[in-house]
């Protein structure tokens, strides 16, 4: 039995997804203690007690990463983020741990280094700088912003494990690429074979797209829309607030999707064999690359903006968009949780 110490990015639903599974397959076999902040600790204190941190925020204007805002309100906070991750050595000196893991959650990896502490990296993130991916040449200044954030962030980790939906070469040592990982409430949503309501499902991660909703309003379909913080109809449009059981519901008997391009809600999306209609958040590159591969796959369509004419065209297209996501092979993450036992039993070794 190891002690580990997870650090989870509070960015976005997607990282505390991800680890409330992890979590829950950790604690079988070791001690854990969950460090978060933002929607992460939000989200992971309902299951366990989390020690809560300061973290990294993005901000956006009209679905575009403010560059001016995001860096200059973090650089202010960041003392106080060093504040707040004093609780880290705290924890480091009194649990003594074997092993830490970060889902691009940066003090994590930092103060493991400081105590010498083997660290592991699990994101979709390192596909960025860890594997060869293939060059979309008018998004260089995203991709150099990003390498260097997730240099920036995870720098030189022990072990990094990359989930993704595609699978370029690998170029750096000690990475592993493995199937997304889905969680076992998608999963028995998928068993249960719900039959579509022909609704469409929208989830924005920034209520900042404003266009989105015009360009839907001109279109005879009923849309079901996640992320407005909104609870109302309007017309053909349906605004929900989360709630989980709904929402993956809507998920499910969904004829179809719009997202950004997060990989969490894109990759359930596929599980659950939804055609995907993307449109990535300008200057967020981890989104860009999501759906330049959904495009290239064959799995949706990715668009820079939205317009009744490319939705309309992505509709007449969306039966061919669901066979090729049909042929994805889906291991409810057998391999993941495989390689993960394998990593940390190494790394017992070494320790012990």
């Amino acid at each position: 039995m190891a002690t580990i110490f997870y650090g989870v990015a509070g960015e976005g639903n997607g990282h505390a997804l991800r680890a409330h599974l992890l979590i829950e397959h950790l604690k079988k076999k070791n001690t854990v203690h969950v460090f978060s902040h933002g929607k992460g600790y939000r989200y992971l204190k309902k299951f366990y007690p989390v020690h809560r941190i300061l973290g990294f925020h993005m901000y956006y204007i009209n679905n575009t990463v403010s560059s001016v805002l995001t860096g200059g309100i973090n650089l202010l906070k960041f003392p106080l983020m060093l504040l707040a991750s004093l609780r880290y050595p705290a924890f480091f000196l009194r649990h003594n741990p074997d092993l830490a893991i970060t889902d691009f959650e940066p003090f994590c990896l930092y103060w493991a280094k400081i105590f010498r502490v083997p660290c592991i990296s699990i994101d979709n993130q390192h596909n960025i700088t860890n594997t060869a991916i293939e060059d979309i040449p008018s998004q260089k200044i995203s991709e150099l912003y990003s390498r260097a954030v997730i240099h920036g962030f995870v720098p030189f980790p022990a072990e990094t494990l990359i989930i993704s939906f595609f699978f370029p070469s690998l170029i750096k040592k000690n990475t592993t690429l493995l199937p997304p990982l889905i969680r076992h409430e998608i999963q028995e949503l998928k068993k249960k074979k719900y039959q579509t309501n022909g609704h469409i499902f929208v989830y924005q991660t920034s209520p900042s797209y404003t266009k989105l909703i015009s360009v839907l309003k001109q279109i005879d379909r009923t849309f079901i829309l996640y992320g407005f913080n909104r609870e109302e109809i309007v017309g053909n449009l349906q605004f929900k607030r989360f709630n989980d059981n709904e929402h993956l519901v809507d998920l499910a008997t969904a004829d179809a999707v719009i997202i950004n391009g997060g990989f969490t809600t894109l990759s359930e999306a596929l599980y659950l064999e939804k055609p995907i209609f993307a449109i990535p958040v300008h200057r967020q590159f981890e989104q860009i690359l999501n759906g330049y591969y959904l495009d290239k796959l064959g799995y949706g369509v990715t668009v820079p903006e939205i317009t009744a004419e490319n939705f309309t065209l992505f509709l007449d297209n969306k039966e061919h968009y669901r066979k090729n996501i049909q042929k994805i092979h889906w291991d409810e993450n057998k391999a993941f949780f495989e390689k993960l036992d394998i990593t940390i039993e190494n790394f017992e070794k070494i320790t012990f």
